[in-house]
């Protein structure tokens, strides 16, 4: 025969006993009946299982607000809450709610055990849709729960859902940059911009493009410096309640000035490894200290200015053009709007010369024949090819690395002749344009 002696042993060591005697016992009526007699073997098993109850939930949040003093305020639905249970036994454990409303203790939803994983166990409940309410506060536990025992509950954890979004956008002004369709400041140099709930209770804050901004007080407003990047700018704001709920947009629009730094280079006659002058001046930007220019992509370089804000540097091309970004910087660190370009050698761009008809001057006259000789320092120069108002291109060949053609004008007034020099592989030159008036 078998029998079960858990209920002893368990009372055993409840009491903190340390050892336990078992008997078997007959009834008195049936202890002469010889039809009653059984044989005991004296073969006892004792099966111990040892279990300790699961921690108390850690880590206690709702959507990704952890919980604290204040309930949280979610904007999600369903609602989800998480948590974390650990088992001191490291056995498999899963985790149960119990969700109410603060003013209903007794409306009690209770939610698990759900499936069960090694510990620590980390717990997602989803709360119905239809035991949640807009605005009201709700308190929910986690307890953990293992193969035999269920532990403490955490403490209480508060929420208040709010799927409701503020229902106005700010009200957005600026005295450094008004809206009111004149320039102001300078694109680069920040202003003040004033976001203003106008009351709304609701509101707690602003989104702006570079995150967030609380107001001073619910419904109450927030001061922000905000730096134009162009000249006609946007500044951006959404009211945000406590949920985080966006509200609507506003957009102030506004126009600042231009701050692109003057920049200034001739490079019509420089050929590639020739040095090339750069002139940086600030434009309309006062207070210009300093230039950051990258030429050629060779990385930024930082130049002072001189007292007047300008300054000049020199770069060695080492190709027939290449890219080049300036910037003035104030020295409160402002940096101005961006001159981005290209700079693009002549390299070998051929000089025109005329006796007859000089550049930008009158001189000969219709029907008078007059001599233009094309020149170029460019290696391996070999010929020329020229258009006359803007006519048919003409080929001319080269002897070191000069060309003389003549030319009868047939009308009075202005006049041009544009030439590229070439090379045996077929490389131009940046042409170059001789204007010319023939006297009537």
């Amino acid at each position: 025969m078998e029998w079960d002696a858990t209920q002893a042993v368990s009372a055993a060591l409840a009491a903190g006993e340390d050892s336990v005697t078992l008997a078997l016992r007959m009834p008195d009526s049936r202890r002469f009946d010889p039809s009653y007699g059984r044989r005991v073997e004296n073969r006892l098993h004792l099966f111990l299982d040892f279990n300790r109850p699961p921690s108390v939930p850690t880590n206690l949040a709702v959507g990704h607000e952890p919980c604290g003093a204040d309930p949280v305020y979610t904007p999600d639905n369903p609602v989800q809450i998480t948590g974390v249970v650990d088992d001191p036994d490291r056995s498999p454990v899963s985790a149960k709610v119990t969700v109410w409303p603060a003013d209903d203790p007794a409306n009690r939803r209770e939610l698990g055990p759900d499936s069960a994983t090694s510990a620590p166990h980390y717990a997602s409940f989803r709360l119905p849709a239809d035991f949640i309410t807009d605005g009201r506060v709700y308190r929910w536990t986690m307890q953990g729960v293992d193969k035999g025992l269920t532990g403490p509950a955490s403490a209480p954890c508060s929420f208040i859902a709010d799927r409701k979004a503020p229902a106005a956008g700010p009200v957005v002004t600026s005295t450094d940059y008004p809206n009111d369709g004149a320039a102001h400041g300078f694109v680069g140099i920040p202003g003040t911009f004033t976001i203003d709930a106008k009351g709304d209770q609701d509101v707690v804050g602003f989104a702006i493009a570079n995150g967030y901004v609380p107001a001073d007080r619910p419904g109450g407003v927030a001061t922000v410096r905000y730096t134009p990047t162009e000249p006609f700018d946007t500044f951006r704001a959404w009211s945000v309640d406590k949920a985080r709920n966006f509200g609507p947009g506003t957009h102030y629009g506004f126009s600042a000035r231009s701050s692109t730094p003057d920049v200034k280079f001739s490079v019509v006659d420089v050929n590639v490894g020739e040095p090339v002058r750069l002139d940086f001046a600030p434009g309309a930007m006062p207070g210009v200290v300093e230039y950051v220019y990258n030429f050629g992509a060779a990385g930024d370089v930082v130049v002072p200015a001189g007292p007047d804000g300008k300054t000049t540097v020199t770069v060695t091309p080492k190709l027939a053009w290449a890219s080049l970004r300036v910037s003035g910087r104030t020295r409160e660190g402002w940096t101005s709007q961006l001159w981005d370009g290209l700079v693009e050698l002549g390299n070998g761009t051929p000089t025109v010369t005329s006796s007859t008809y000089p550049a930008d001057q009158p001189g000969g006259g219709v029907g008078v024949p007059g001599d233009f000789t094309f020149a170029s320092t460019r290696p391996g120069v070999t010929g020329f090819v020229y258009t006359v108002d803007y006519g048919e291109p003409v080929s001319v060949a080269a002897q070191n690395g000069t060309a003389t053609i003549s030319l009868t004008p047939g009308s009075s007034g202005y006049h041009n002749v544009e030439v590229t020099s070439t090379n045996a592989d077929g490389s131009a030159s940046t042409p170059r344009r001789h204007v010319f008036i023939v006297n009537g």
